[in-house]
């Protein structure tokens, strides 16, 4: 058995009997299953920012790009700028996002992961960054609501910030 399945065990177990937490063959089990087969860790690799970066840079103005494109332009400026979780971006409502000009506040009022009752709305903030305006969030989130608001007529549309987009439409 992994070390982690036996420590969710211990962990769950020490909910009701706290004792068993510090029992020492407990504690020596723990430590022969950790030193037999040590946990590997979740991610083998990592990925350059920096590439994605210039790669989107290199796809021009926000205006230019076809509505397909900009839909993925904006999921990774937004993912990078927010650090959000991928379910968190599917979450996003245009209606519960405030443009303040230089930044936008984004409420996500729906049930996420990490929500609780101490913290049932989670806010992200995004700012402008004058520095480079291709890669903006602020400003690409500003072009793809402009070019999705004749799109949005469902209820569902009008409350999910990122559309499907058919190969069909070129806006």
């Amino acid at each position: 058995i992994e070390y982690t399945t036996l420590n969710t065990y211990r962990s769950a177990i020490s909910a009701y009997h706290p004792e068993i937490e510090k029992h020492p063959r407990i504690i020596q089990l723990l430590r022969g299953a950790f030193n037999r087969k040590p946990p590997s860790p979740k991610y083998l690799n990592t990925w350059d920012v920096n590439v994605v970066l210039e790669m989107i840079k290199r796809l021009g103005d926000n205006k230019d790009l076809s509505l397909k494109q900009l839909t993925k332009k904006l999921a990774m400026l937004f993912a990078l700028a927010s650090a959000a979780r991928g379910s968190e971006l599917t979450k996003l409502d245009p209606t519960m996002m405030d443009d303040t000009g230089d930044t936008v506040i984004c409420r996500i009022t729906k049930l996420t992961k990490t929500a609780s009752a101490k913290h049932p709305v989670k806010e992200i903030i995004l700012y402008e960054f004058s520095n480079d305006e291709q890669l903006d969030v602020v400003i690409c989130l500003r072009e793809y609501l402009t070019k999705t608001s004749l799109l949005r007529m469902s209820p569902e549309q009008k409350h999910s910030l990122f559309l499907e987009t058919p190969s069909h439409i070129s806006l």
